[in-house]
């Protein structure tokens, strides 16, 4: 609830609790609301307990990230500790965050400690697998992807990097204090790899101002809504799929369909305008009931990483209903479809994906009377479905074909939006 007043009382239990968990859990509670003090961190990163030394040094990732470069020197002090799950914790702590000099801490970390453990990992970040654009692999990606993020690739170290940084991280501030950057970062950024819309408005307009509170030196973003729409996904796309995001590409049709809805815009954005104006999740909880016509009993793991799967090939008729603690406005539904089958080696066939090939989106506030509030037909892994904002309690998304050789059905990570200002 982001209620920042129980910040002294975790500050408290995280420094002096009889119980170990309890420690862990409130100073993950204070990164998630913000409120990480890097004294508190340090203080834990001397702790006589191994595995608090371990968990400072994972949330300190988030400092890190926000741009203080100070905690290099403190990763590397503990990659001699003499606990070998901190030592191998600060490995992967530099291997993510790409600190300077990572090679020859891990090679002196190798010489001085020969645990297996220590010695298999520093392998492993020294001779890392192929990678493309941060995720492995020679090409993780479909053609339409790849030609997106090389033309993304070539936007953002054209124009982007210069505040933005080479690593996604932010650019630092020359001659400045520790974790002063030009911009923010987009790594780990759910802003950015949030609904779409967020990274298309700020890049068809421009922002100024504090963001969250934080004044950046590099001041206002310019908006660039004078370059196409296909040049405007390719860079949201870029943004939102490296230094290790992961999000739905943006199409040029979701550009297309911003840039109409904000064409008397002529201001930047400030970062409680954009925040308003971009629809937002309406958290799933345990209220949530999920039903199907199909494998009712697994329906709630639509909500999560786990996935709802019909089980049987796409057939007209076959349903997904979701019900609501209470009535909202909804103007938008978004998941994934796991994909399946496919060859290896040249040739061979790609993977198909169990998205619904074609559907209606139904909904009533209670459940009984209903009302249609869109159609149409999925085409990827990542299904967004979006419609005038009205009111429903029940959502209920029917397939409406009988296409051959499709794949079963699966829904995953469902997410429900309100409309915004």
């Amino acid at each position: 609830k982001q209620d920042r007043s129980v910040v002294p009382a975790l500050e408290k239990i995280a420094r002096s609790s009889p119980s170990l968990f309890g420690r862990f859990h409130a100073m993950w509670t204070l990164e998630g609301l913000g409120a990480l003090d890097a004294a508190l961190v340090r203080q834990q990163m001397e702790d006589g307990n191994p595995k608090m030394r371990v968990q400072a040094i994972r949330v300190s990732e988030t400092l890190y990230k926000a741009g203080d470069r100070s905690w290099v020197a403190d990763y590397r002090r503990l990659s001699k500790d003499p606990d070998v799950d901190v030592v191998i914790q600060s490995m992967l702590t530099m291997n993510v965050l790409k600190v300077p000099e990572l090679t020859a801490t891990i090679q002196a970390a190798q010489a001085a400690n020969q645990a297996r453990g220590v010695q298999e990992i520093g392998r492993q970040i020294l001779t890392p697998p192929t990678m493309m654009f941060g995720r492995p692999g020679t090409n993780p990606f479909s053609a339409e992807e790849l030609a997106t993020m090389q033309r993304g690739d070539g936007i953002y170290k054209e124009l982007c990097f210069s505040c933005h940084g080479d690593d996604g991280r932010g650019a630092p501030v020359p001659g400045a204090a520790a974790g002063a950057i030009m911009a923010p970062a987009f790594v780990g950024n759910l802003r950015v790899t949030g609904h779409p819309d967020y990274a298309v408005k700020s890049i068809l307009h421009g922002m100024s101002g504090p963001i969250e509170g934080r004044t950046y030196a590099g001041g206002v973003m310019v908006p660039m809504g004078s370059n196409t729409d296909e040049w405007v996904a390719a860079a949201a796309s870029y943004i939102r799929n490296t230094f290790g995001n992961s999000a739905p590409f943006v199409s040029a049709s979701d550009v297309a369909r911003v840039r109409a809805a904000t064409k008397g815009r002529t201001a930047n954005w400030t970062f409680e305008e954009l925040v308003a104006s971009v629809p937002a999740v309406l958290p799933a909880d345990v209220s949530w009931k999920a039903t199907a016509s199909h494998n009712t009993a697994a329906a709630a793991q639509a909500f999560n990483f786990a996935t709802w799967n019909a089980g049987v090939p796409q057939t007209a008729g076959m349903w997904f209903q979701v019900e609501l603690p209470q009535t909202a406005a909804i103007a938008e539904i978004q998941f994934e479809s796991t994909r399946s089958g496919g060859g290896r080696g040249a040739g061979a066939a790609p993977p198909t994906s169990g998205y619904p090939r074609e559907f209606v989106v139904e909904v009533s506030t209670d459940g009984t009377t209903w009302t249609r509030a869109a159609s149409g037909s999925g085409s990827g892994p990542s299904t967004a479905i979006r419609f005038a904002p009205v009111q429903a309690r029940f959502v209920k998304i029917t397939q409406t074909g009988s296409p051959d050789g499709a794949p079963s059905w699966s829904i995953q990570r469902l997410r429900i939006y309100r409309p915004g200002v």
